[in-house]
Parts: C-alpha cells; sequence; structure tokens
C-alpha cells in the first residue's frame, strides 16, 4: 500500500445484512407505536412518559453495566422526575383562591 491511499471499503456481509435491516424495522415500528399513542394521551401524561423514559434508560444501563451510578446521574434523574411532577400540576386553580 502506498503512502495516502485508504483501502477500500469492504464487501458488506449478507447476515449482517439481514440484522441490519430487521433491527431497523423493529425501531420504526416501535417509534411509530409510540407517537401513535402519544397523539392520544393528555400532553401531561405524554410528558411524563417521555421523561421518565431518560430515567429509565440510565437505570437498564446501570444494571446491565453499561453505566456507572453516581450522584450525578441520581441527582439528574430526581431532577427530571420532580420537573415531569410539577408540570402537570395544575397551579391556576390554586391561584385563583388566593385573590
Amino acid at each position: 500500500m502506498q503512502q495516502g491511499l485508504v483501502s477500500p471499503v469492504p464487501p458488506p456481509a449478507l447476515p449482517w445484512l439481514g440484522w441490519i435491516g430487521g433491527l431497523s424495522l423493529f425501531f420504526l415500528v416501535g417509534n411509530a407505536c409510540l407517537q401513535y399513542g402519544a397523539a392520544r394521551l393528555s400532553a401531561s401524561a405524554t410528558s411524563i412518559i417521555m421523561l421518565s423514559e431518560v430515567v429509565f434508560a440510565s437505570a437498564s444501563a446501570v444494571m446491565l453495566g453499561a453505566g456507572t451510578l453516581s450522584v450525578r446521574v441520581v441527582l439528574g434523574a430526581s431532577l427530571i422526575l420532580l420537573a415531569s411532577l410539577l408540570a402537570t400540576v395544575s397551579f391556576r386553580a390554586q391561584a385563583r383562591q388566593v385573590f
């Protein structure tokens, strides 16, 4: 090989193409189902579901050994859940009673 030249891309292995296609189809159907369900829920329920997804992804990464549990991760997960729960609480009714 001469300097400055890049070797060509190897041909794709056929068994991997099946796995990639199947996984892509799985994610496409999953995302379509999530969007279908989210369009039929209230905004407050959808916000809790979508925000808690990040927390569950972090927790499952720790359980599978792909992530580490630190104070920063726990604090971030707590803040995400607290923010989503505060977003669903209606403060308008309480404000009207005061005035």
